[in-house]
């Protein structure tokens, strides 16, 4: 069941924004019938219900989302990427409190997490808490420079118009991610 769970995810991935190796739906589709076949091996496991939720938000399927992460966290409360993926479904349903409170849990569960760390900022960016968002992203970036990270806080400052910081940050996303279609079209939308 695992291994089906761990194939769902690299498919979500693949179709998932800012990689797209893959078409999205095509992905998730994929995704959702390895992680279904998980579930019909081991009904009860957490993992398969956190990643069947997070495939569930990428097919706009709200109601299954919220009761598969129920699910995931009544098995297993300590799996930092179910809270991960519900910090996000709490954001997309407008609730970001709850969001900010979910990636918190998420950091406290695995505090070295860079995919967690890059998550809590940028939810601290869609809550409005600009200044708390550009500290997360630099504290991100300290422990690795990866280009999200770059990418994320150019967005926060072209979002409070400060278009200079921004296009800095673009420009090291754009550098570190080899050219990658967003950061291009980030640093363009600034420009």
């Amino acid at each position: 069941p695992l291994a089906h769970t761990g194939l769902a995810d690299c498919h979500t991935l693949l179709g998932d924004v800012g990689v797209q190796a893959a078409h999205p739906k095509s992905a998730f589709l994929k995704a959702r019938k390895s992680c279904l076949r998980a579930l019909e091996l081991d009904s009860e496991l957490g993992e398969a219900h956190s990643t069947l939720g997070h495939i569930s938000m990428h097919l706009f399927d709200w109601k299954r989302a919220e009761k598969e992460f129920a699910r995931a966290l009544e098995s297993n409360s300590n799996y930092s990427p179910t809270w991960l993926y519900h910090a996000y479904y709490m954001a997309f349903t407008g609730r970001p409190s709850e969001s900010l409170d979910s990636i918190e849990r998420a950091a406290q569960i695995d505090p070295l997490s860079l995919p967690v760390h890059r998550s809590a900022a940028e939810l601290l960016h869609f809550a409005g808490r600009y200044d708390e968002a550009i500290e997360r992203f630099r504290r991100s970036i300290e422990m690795e420079a990866h280009y999200l990270a770059y990418l994320e806080l150019g967005r926060v400052y072209e979002h409070r118009q400060m278009y200079h910081a921004a296009i800095a940050e673009f420009l090291k996303a754009r550098e570190l991610s080899h050219d990658t279609p967003e950061s291009l079209a980030s640093l363009a939308h600034c420009y």
